[in-house]
This record gives structure tokens, C-alpha cells and sequence, in this order.
């Protein structure tokens, strides 16, 4: 009669209570998907861009390949990122509270990837601003655009690696939430004023009218798809956070 001598399974301990995985690393996976499938599209704008426009300034596609590469560093690193939570934490559960820099460095990147457009945006309009009012719309849109700038320093910042990506105690209200509203103000002023500049600009030509009425339909396209965006973040962290559901026993 032979004994058995293996060992029983080991049983592995859950990283997080089944609630709080979901609405933190779950939601995280899904942000993942969302962002590859931009991306993707992201991708077929540049190339379309590059396709078709081949007369523009130097310095304009340089920054249209310096936005896609940022894009295409920002999801490879939230690729890293989750996979860091969702298949070594499986293994080793501890290193979920240990947090990693891939997170952190997608925070930094995207940081920098909404300043870039909108300075694009308001050098733009500056173009076509009347002298007496360049200095106060410069004034005015420089303002929300480092204020947009510097909230997402903060964010990034406060999601550095250390930090418990579980617990947005810090993240949440000192940043994440003024980072949204500034976006949304800093969009919604740029897009007024980019239709109103163009509207200025319609006369007795009716193909001239129909290009500026063009760009006034994609200006207020991107406002409304940018703010849909920031506001879905700005309700979900508001909602979805409260101190009381991250407290464990």
C-alpha cells in the first residue's frame, strides 16, 4: 500500500475583497481596452494625416509623431501596468500594495499629452486674433492651460509607486477631480473661441463658408467627445470614491 505523499494545493489568499478589486483593477483592465482601441484609431488619424498632408510645416508633423509615440507609450506602459496587478499579484498578492512605476510613468505621459494639443490649439487662435486682444486671450488660456498642467503633476506625482493604487484618499479630491473640471474649462474656452474666429471669417463666398463651417462642426465635435470624457471621470471618481469602502478589517 503506498502512501501519498503530496502536498495539498496551496490555497491563495485574496489580494483585495472581491468589491473593491473590481471597482479599482477592474475598471483599470477596462480603461486598458478603452485606451489600445483609441489608440488604434489614433494611429489611422497620423497615418491618414501623413497620407494626405504632405505640404504642412515641418514642426506640425513633428508634433503630430511626437503625440502619437507619447500615445503609443502610454498604453504599452498601462499594458504593463495591469498586468502587473491582475497576473503577478496573483502569485504574490503583496505586490499589489507595493504599487509600479509603469503606472506612474502612464500618469506622467498622459500629463503631458493634453498640454501639448491645447497649446496647439490656442497658438492657433492667437493667429487669428486681433491685436487688442492677444495679450488677454494669451493671459487667459496660458492660465488654464499650466493650471491643467499642474494638476496633473500633482496627480502624477501622488500616484507614484509607492502609494497603494487601492487607496485614492490622496489622489482623488487634492488633484484628480480640479485636474477634470480645469480640462473641461480649458476645452470649452479654447472651442468658443476657435468658433467664434472662424465665424468671423464667413462671408459672400459659399465654398469658403461651407470649409469654415466645416471646422467649426469638427471644433465643437472635439469639445463635446473631450468633455463627455472628462465628465464620465469626474462623475465616476466621485461616485466610486468614499473613504468608508476602502477600510478593511
Amino acid at each position: 500500500m503506498t502512501s501519498n505523499n503530496s502536498s495539498p494545493p496551496q490555497i491563495l489568499v485574496r489580494p483585495l475583497p472581491t468589491e473593491i478589486f473590481e471597482k479599482t483593477f477592474g475598471a483599470g483592465l477596462v480603461m486598458v481596452i478603452v485606451t489600445c482601441t483609441l489608440y488604434g484609431i489614433a494611429t489611422l488619424q497620423a497615418y491618414l494625416y501623413y497620407l494626405h498632408y504632405q505640404r504642412d510645416s515641418k514642426w506640425i508633423k513633428t508634433m503630430v509623431g511626437v503625440l502619437i509615440s507619447l500615445c503609443a507609450f502610454h498604453a504599452a506602459f498601462l499594458i504593463q501596468a495591469i498586468y502587473f496587478y491582475l497576473v503577478k499579484s496573483y502569485a504574490d498578492p503583496s505586490v499589489v500594495a507595493g504599487g509600479c512605476w509603469q503606472l506612474f510613468a502612464a500618469f506622467a505621459v498622459n500629463t503631458v499629452i493634453g498640454p501639448i494639443v491645447q497649446l496647439f490649439f490656442a497658438w492657433q487662435i492667437l493667429k487669428l486674433t486681433k491685436r487688442k486682444w492677444k495679450l488677454p486671450l494669451s493671459i487667459f488660456l496660458g492660465v488654464l492651460i499650466l493650471s491643467h498642467l499642474a494638476l496633473g503633476v500633482g496627480v502624477a506625482y501622488l500616484g507614484k509607486p509607492e502609494v497603494d493604487p487601492t487607496d485614492f484618499s490622496q489622489i482623488i479630491p487634492q488633484s484628480a477631480l480640479p485636474r477634470a473640471v480645469t480640462r473641461i474649462i480649458s476645452d470649452s474656452a479654447i472651442t468658443v473661441a476657435l468658433c467664434l474666429l472662424l465665424k468671423e471669417n464667413l462671408g459672400g463666398f459659399s465654398r469658403t463658408n461651407i470649409i469654415v463651417n466645416t471646422l467649426i462642426v469638427y471644433a465643437v465635435n472635439r469639445l463635446l467627445l473631450c468633455t463627455f470624457a472628462a465628465v464620465i471621470q469626474v462623475v465616476a471618481v466621485s461616485t466610486l470614491y468614499t473613504p468608508s469602502r476602502h477600510e478593511t478589517n
